[in-house]
């Protein structure tokens, strides 16, 4: 039992690392007895470490495919073409904040139509300078310098849905 118990922490610890070949290991006893309250009670905190470990494995590939998802709206500011930044919103995106005095608002649309109007921003230099994800629910704080002259600083609601994360609203 304390050799399986020790097989499970290693492995627990190898998904928390992310290690390929990390494998998950049933906690089988070799005895006909039934366990102890003490090997039950190990038995359930390696079971918690382990999952706790999957759980971060799984939010380290959210946190990729998250940015990922905001590097698309990234590429196409760069190249001034909404067609690029189109697939990381929702449908149903909408986008509100400040150039200059002026209050910019409403579906997303609007900034795709800004956007391809306002052309190229070869020299853009973004920076993710977070991601806080919660289960299906993830918000991102993006530093962008020189989007055409401006300055921003873009917090994203995103969502994932159908298996994949998508900005549901941008604030700026």
């Amino acid at each position: 039992s304390r050799g399986v118990l020790r097989n499970v922490r290693r492995d627990a610890q190898l998904a928390q690392r992310g290690d390929e070949g990390s494998r998950v290991v049933a906690l089988v006893s070799s005895q006909s007895d039934p366990p102890t309250l003490s090997q039950g009670l190990d038995e359930l905190e390696c079971s918690r470490s382990l999952g706790e470990a999957i759980g971060r494995s799984q939010a380290a590939g959210d946190r990729e495919t998250i940015a990922a998802t905001i590097q698309q709206y990234i590429d196409g500011g760069i190249s001034g073409r909404s067609d690029e930044m189109k697939p990381a919103f929702h449908e149903g995106a909408t986008i509100y904040g400040y150039i200059g005095p002026d209050l910019f608002g409403g579906p997303i649309q609007g900034l795709f139509d800004w956007n391809d109007g306002n052309g190229p921003a070869a020299r853009l230099r973004s920076n993710i300078a977070a991601i806080d994800i919660e289960g299906s629910i993830a918000t991102v704080r993006l530093e962008l310098d020189n989007w055409t002259g401006h300055k921003f600083t873009d917090m994203f609601t995103m969502l994932k849905t159908d298996g994949e994360w998508k900005i549901i609203s941008k604030v700026f």
